[in-house]
């Protein structure tokens, strides 16, 4: 259920995306500074928010804006990283990107999605992530199975994962009553399965 794009039963008529869901929640006081480098998904973006002055869509790099907004002006804040994963070096980007950003604002919570098609490659980076030394790193994943390859997906995602760092406090808790519960609606095959723990624990 996305609230607003739900119809009387609480069926989704349309999915929202992230920055329309944000929007969503932002109350009064907030603000959201987004990021589409590609002109023509900016503008997309720009026609389906409309023009809400809490909200700024720049046509910058997500990874140049990310060491540009850092740190906020406001004490607390949430820095969600969303990448296409459309070039080869894209997770060195993410890698990179993170770094630098919690150098400059520790203590910021940062929000990364990653597919996981490539169990090696993706425990390399967990180890890299855990090595910046950051208490506090949340790891949820869902698996929903060995989904068979079809004519419109021939290489269909079976496993995606989130990795919060500086989550809010009940999160966990809330993950691992949550996480089991969307994996269990979300199944399409055998090997289905979920992770809720600390990559990192918390101080």
């Amino acid at each position: 259920m996305v609230g607003a794009c739900d119809d009387a039963d609480g069926r989704p008529l349309s999915y929202p995306g992230s920055p329309a869901i944000a929007q969503a929640l932002l109350r009064p006081q907030d603000r959201i500074a987004l990021s589409e480098a590609h002109p023509e998904e900016r503008q997309k973006l720009i026609a389906a928010l409309g023009h809400d002055a809490r909200l700024s869509i720049v046509d910058t790099d997500g990874y140049i804006a990310l060491n540009a907004y850092v740190p906020p002006k406001e004490r607390r804040g949430l820095v969600l990283i969303d990448p296409p994963y459309e070039s080869p070096d894209e997770i060195d980007r993410v890698e990179d990107g993170l770094r630098k950003a919690l150098g400059k604002w520790p203590r910021g919570t940062y929000l990364l999605w990653r597919p996981i098609k490539d169990d090696r490659a993706d425990r390399r980076f967990l180890r890299s992530v855990a090595d910046f030394g950051v208490a506090g790193i949340l790891r949820i994943e869902i698996d929903v199975g060995a989904i068979p390859p079809g004519p419109h997906s021939p290489d269909p995602l079976r496993r995606t994962g989130l990795l919060f760092i500086n989550p809010p406090y009940p999160l966990y808790a809330e993950a691992r009553l949550l996480t089991p519960y969307l994996t269990k609606l979300l199944t399409r095959a055998p090997g289905a399965g979920c992770v809720s723990e600390w990559l990192t624990p918390p101080a």
